[in-house]
């Protein structure tokens, strides 16, 4: 895929990560899944990775992604803030999980 406002390599490496982890996080924790997602676009000056299941689910706990979670979620939460980026996530017991990270990148024209 092209994307038409590449991103630096040090940004790439840690959403890369980011992705990285919440497969796994899925792929550990979701169970009764059958689908997963991962979803890479750009839309101007907003690159957005979504990685969502169809499993089990959670009760998402309040407050930011560093605190009262497990270490993969930490990791997550400290690679979104040295980003800049905004993280969602959404899941519910029996309606699966879905995270989304949303960066802004530098439009050069």
């Amino acid at each position: 895929m092209d994307y038409p406002h590449p991103l630096a390599l040090t940004q790439e490496l840690a959403l890369y990560r980011i992705c990285q982890e919440l497969v796994h996080n899925a792929l550990k924790h979701a169970h009764g899944a059958t689908q997963l997602r991962i979803q890479l676009c750009q839309t101007g000056a907003l690159l957005t990775l979504v990685v969502a299941d169809d499993g089990c689910g959670y009760t998402p706990t309040e407050g930011p992604a560093t605190t009262s979670t497990g270490m993969g979620l930490r990791s997550i939460g400290v690679r979104v803030q040295m980003l800049h980026a905004r993280l969602y996530r959404q899941s519910a017991p029996g309606q699966g999980t879905r995270v989304c990270i949303e960066l802004a990148v530098p439009v050069l024209e």
